[in-house]
């Protein structure tokens, strides 16, 4: 039984011997013939084209995922630079808030030193022109110019032409600018 096993064993390694040979030598090609089998089973193509739509569905589904993770990274990173943006926007209407208050405060005072001008200036055009001038020797040249400003034309060349004629003169020269 042993040389009858062992015959049986020799037999398939010759057969398997000749059929490589025949395959590498492209006599008769065992692979082909298989391939051929294979491609024309209409089981076994099913199968094939399965393998196939799975290939191409499981590389779909890896760039999807990967798209997904880019959109999730571009998510967060939107998401921190709206949360920037909002910080930035917050200061900037801190910013605008202080400017608000500022500017409305400088208009109080703006608002506030015009009407003591005016009563300044009512005051001094009750007086006699060169009473007036004599006072205003005393004042800068900026509150002269701004009490002239809101005198009557008549009064205020009378207080001019009472004046030093240098002084009146800067004054006029001022004025004219």
């Amino acid at each position: 039984m042993k040389k009858a096993l062992v015959i049986i064993i020799i037999f398939f390694v010759f057969c398997g011997l000749v059929l490589t040979l025949l395959d590498v030598f492209e006599i008769w090609s065992i692979t082909g013939m298989v391939r051929e089998a294979i491609e024309t089973h209409p089981r076994i193509e099913h199968y094939l084209h399965a393998a196939e739509d799975r290939a191409e569905s499981e590389e779909e589904i890896t760039l999807l995922q990967s798209q997904l993770e880019r959109a999730r990274e571009e998510k967060e990173e939107i998401g921190r630079i709206n949360r920037s943006m909002e910080d930035l926007l917050d200061r900037y209407q801190e910013r605008i808030d202080e400017l608000e208050t500022s500017l409305e405060e400088s208009w109080e005072e703006i608002e506030d030193r015009e009407e003591r001008i005016r009563q300044i200036a009512r005051i001094y055009s009750q007086m006699k022109p060169d009473e007036a001038a004599t006072v205003l020797t005393e004042l800068d040249d900026d509150l002269v110019i701004e009490l002239v400003l809101r005198w009557e034309d008549r009064f205020a060349a009378r207080v001019l032409a009472e004046m030093d004629s240098q002084r009146s003169a800067r004054l006029t020269r001022i004025l004219s600018e």
